[in-house]
């Protein structure tokens, strides 16, 4: 049996809204900055953001689902297993 704990539980819930907060906060800094920036950088700027969503925060936030999901199935197993 795989024994999922609440300290454990606790963990990876606190670790993955910790991830998606930063995320968030890194977006809307850089969209803030797009925002103030001239208007012939506006474009690059927006460019720029999506390559960071592509690259950096949606791997980040696909392997904070998936640690996620992983808890789910081993707190599913764990419930089956009473």
């Amino acid at each position: 049996m795989n024994k999922v704990d609440m300290f454990e539980v606790e963990c990876t819930l606190n670790g993955a809204l910790a991830v998606m907060q930063l995320a968030i906060d890194r977006m809307a800094g850089d969209i803030a900055e797009c925002k103030t920036a001239d208007k012939e950088d506006k474009g690059a700027c927006a460019n720029a953001i999506v390559v960071a969503a592509e690259n950096i925060y949606c791997p980040a936030l696909d392997s904070v689902f998936a640690s996620l999901r992983d808890l789910q199935d081993r707190i599913s197993e764990n419930n089956s297993n009473r």
